[in-house]
């Protein structure tokens, strides 16, 4: 990641690995963390993350045409998932830039990977008119499109299958309070897993996974009375 660097841009590392990550299968603690941003503190280091396969295709391609090294993350529970996918090479995303799923003017709702179609499906009912972001690549992040959109309906939530504790919305929380504070009508939110292993039981797990019931929910909370909801686990002695 760092031979860029110290080579003053002569050698670069166009190498693109591949892994899967996230909980929802019933693998346990050993296997469903999330893992992407224990890799965003690296410099020269990308790091993409699919949503689904047609997600997964374009940005596989644009890692692997890609310079610089690229970690390329594949939730696990979208594995089964089947939609069609868009192959003409002019269409390719490109690494940096987030994908705009809907248009909508109350809410900016930031979700990255298995969480993007779990954010679609809560918010497709018209309660709520959500602007939703498919964040794609957390490093770099598209930063001027998240301020652009969150100026527009003055309000952010983030929606994330990692634990509250060093997640990826706080990054983009704080970038957001400090360029555009006066212009939030309500705190910045964060959808997250608690900060305790996944668990293994399929009973438990449902729970330590935010679904769709509980995004409506807090995202229009956060809608109809511009303060930031208090998560479900906020009470949990061992949080």
């Amino acid at each position: 990641a760092k031979l860029r660097y110290l080579s003053r841009g002569e050698y670069g590392v166009p190498l693109v690995v591949r892994t899967s990550s996230g909980p929802g299968l019933g693998f346990g603690a050993q296997h469903s963390q999330t893992l992407e941003t224990w890799f965003t503190s690296t410099p020269g280091l990308k790091v993409v993350v699919a949503s689904g396969a047609n997600s997964a295709y374009g940005l596989l391609r644009a890692a692997i045409r890609d310079d610089d090294p690229v970690v390329f993350f594949e939730p696990r529970v979208l594995y089964g998932e089947r939609e069609e996918v868009e192959r003409d090479p002019d269409t390719l995303p490109v690494l940096g830039k987030l994908r705009r799923l809907r248009s909508g003017s109350d809410v900016t709702v930031v979700a990255l990977g298995q969480t993007v179609p779990l954010a679609v499906a809560a918010l497709e009912r018209p309660d709520v008119d959500a602007e939703i972001l498919d964040l794609s690549t957390l490093v770099p992040w598209d930063i001027d499109a998240v301020l652009e959109s969150v100026r527009r309906t003055g309000r952010l939530v983030t929606v994330e299958a990692n634990a509250y504790t060093g997640g990826w919305g706080a990054m983009i929380a704080a970038e957001i309070a400090s360029r555009a504070f006066s212009e939030l009508k309500a705190p910045v939110h964060r959808i997250t897993a608690p900060d305790v292993p996944v668990p293994y039981a399929d009973n438990l797990e449902s729970q330590f996974i935010p679904t769709a019931d509980y995004v409506r929910d807090q995202v229009a909370e956060l809608v109809t009375t511009n303060r930031r909801p208090e998560p479900w686990w906020k009470a949990a002695t061992h949080v």
